[in-house]
């Protein structure tokens, strides 16, 4: 089974065991940071967030403004903080200089369908499995 994830390119890490308790803390960490300060910079954050779906659709002819913002935001910031990125400019900096790896067909379909799962869940549900992670 790892080895087929790994092959299939959509794992978020790969790493030994011994190194993956110290990821899923620094991963925990960013993500509590983050969740912390929901309103830093609202218009700066809303203004990003558009170049980042004009930019995924620029690069893949798929428009994703029909999805809700905030369901947006919560996988972009996952993908942030699997990327050890902290800012939102910074990220719409790192998709540019890597739009391959982040436009790859597997790739957008995988969020497409992380998108239309999360919005397909009740919000408590959602919210458990949020919070768990």
């Amino acid at each position: 089974m790892p080895e087929s994830a790994i092959a299939s390119g959509l794992v978020d890490e790969v790493l030994p065991v011994e190194r993956m308790p110290e990821a899923l803390i620094a991963y925990a960490r960013r993500l509590r940071a983050e969740e912390a300060h929901p309103d830093r910079d609202a218009d700066e954050t809303s203004e990003i967030l558009g170049r980042i779906l004009a930019l995924v659709r620029d690069e893949t002819h798929i428009d994703l403004r029909s999805h809700r913002s905030k369901t947006l935001m919560r996988r972009i910031q996952r993908r942030m903080s699997l990327s050890h990125i902290d800012r939102m400019a910074e990220y719409l900096a790192y998709l540019r200089e890597q739009s391959e790896a982040h436009f790859d067909p597997q790739v957008v379909e995988a969020f497409l369908h992380m998108l239309e799962d999360s919005e397909r869940l009740p919000s408590p549900a959602l919210y458990r499995l949020h919070t768990a992670l």
